[in-house]
C-alpha cells in the first residue's frame, strides 16, 4: 500500500494525525481505535452481546446397561444448566445471569460476560427418557442415561500367537 491508498482507508478516517501527543491522548486514541475495531469484529462474527459462548468439554461412556456422561461446567449453578432428552439425542444447555446491583456501579474495567453454550449429543442406542440423573458438584455435571434396551459389555481376552498355525 502506498501513502495515497493508507490516508484513504476507512481506518485513516477515524484516526486522525496528532501533533505532539500527550501520552494520554494517545492511549484514549489507541483505545478508541481498537473498540471499533473490535465492535466491527463482533457484528462480522455474530458474537451475541447477551453473552460469551463457549465450548464445554464432554466425555460419554457406553456402560452396556448406561451412558454416562461427565461435562466441565465451572462456575455455573444447577439453575443455569437445562437437560433435555428424546430416545436418541441429549441437549445440553445453559446461560450464566449475574445479578444486577441496585446501586449504580463505577467500573474502570469489567470483561465478565455471562456464558452460554448449548451442546447436542446423539446417543447411539434409545435411552430411556424417564430414567435420567443429573449432579452438579465442584463444576462438574455428571449423567447417568439408562438404556432402554441394555447391550452386553462386550468382554475382551488376550490370544497368544504361535509361530506356526496348522490348518486341518
Amino acid at each position: 500500500m502506498n501513502s495515497r491508498e493508507i490516508s484513504q482507508s476507512p481506518l485513516h478516517q477515524h484516526t486522525p494525525y496528532i501533533k505532539d501527543p500527550s501520552s494520554a491522548e494517545i492511549r484514549l486514541r489507541f483505545n478508541q481505535f481498537f473498540d471499533r475495531f473490535r465492535a466491527e469484529f463482533e457484528k462480522l462474527l455474530h458474537i451475541p452481546e447477551t453473552g460469551h459462548e463457549i465450548t464445554v468439554p464432554l466425555e460419554v461412556r457406553d456402560m452396556g446397561t448406561t451412558y454416562q456422561l461427565i461435562a466441565k461446567v465451572p462456575g455455573l449453578q444447577k439453575e443455569e444448566i437445562s437437560l433435555e432428552v428424546t430416545p436418541h439425542v441429549l441437549i445440553i444447555g445453559a446461560r450464566q445471569r449475574y445479578k444486577e446491583s441496585k446501586r449504580p456501579q463505577r467500573w474502570l474495567y469489567h470483561e465478565r460476560v455471562p456464558l452460554v453454550f448449548s451442546k447436542t449429543i446423539e446417543l447411539p442406542e434409545r435411552i430411556n427418557t424417564n430414567a435420567v440423573e443429573a449432579a452438579l458438584r465442584d463444576g462438574m455435571l455428571r449423567l447417568i442415561i439408562q438404556k432402554e434396551k441394555p447391550t452386553p459389555v462386550s468382554t475382551s481376552r488376550h490370544i497368544g500367537i504361535h509361530e506356526f498355525l496348522i490348518f486341518g
